[in-house]
């Protein structure tokens, strides 16, 4: 299966990723340039090189993951995953990786190119601006991020624009509950 470069960033060239190359991906590539280490795992970006052009992605390693929290870390990475998914209408227009894929042992999203924001320190009202636009348009989605307060989960993309990384802790929900407006209110 393929992958293509989109306004949106890397997305499956048909439907979903599949487990096939998921797996390909996790235990064929190399190890990447780690990006952070806990004990929920690793992650690191990756250049797939053998599509074309070369596609770089974020891959959390949960097979690194302490054995005792191996099953948080499991069910942290597929609440990433189902919250891109829910996402995924907005990703064509706005700065969110996209899910690629999860595995046993592996989750894949897009890479999103740009720098956190305490290292960027984006003085441009508009970014501010734009990022109000993006929260409210998650929310309108039905995903609540639930760890805003981190400066590193915000990037400033090399266009100006507001990104967000790590959707560990977002909150998918059907309906406008009591709990989704608490949370919503929060970020």
């Amino acid at each position: 299966m393929e992958l293509r470069v989109g306004p949106g960033g890397v997305q499956p060239a048909r439907g979903d990723l599949g487990r096939g190359l998921l797996a390909f991906v996790c235990m064929t590539e190399p190890r990447g340039q780690l990006l952070k280490a806990d004990l929920f795992g690793r992650v690191e970006r990756v250049h797939l090189s053998e599509q074309e052009p070369p596609i770089e992605v974020v891959r959390r390693d949960l097979a690194a993951a302490r054995w005792w929290v191996r099953w948080l870390a499991r069910w942290l990475a597929r609440r990433e995953q189902r919250a891109l998914r829910q996402l995924s209408d907005l990703q064509a227009e706005t700065t969110l990786p996209q899910a690629l894929g999860y595995a046993a042992n592996s989750s894949l999203r897009s890479w999103l190119d740009g720098e956190p924001m305490q290292v960027a320190r984006p003085q441009d009202p508009a970014y501010f601006e734009s990022a109000r636009r993006l929260l409210a348009q998650m929310h309108r989605c039905g995903v609540t991020h639930n760890d805003l307060a981190k400066e590193p989960n915000w990037l400033v993309t090399p266009d100006g624009q507001p990104g967000l990384v790590d959707f560990q802790l977002a909150g998918v929900h059907r309906r406008r509950t009591l709990r989704f407006r608490l949370q919503g209110r929060e970020e």
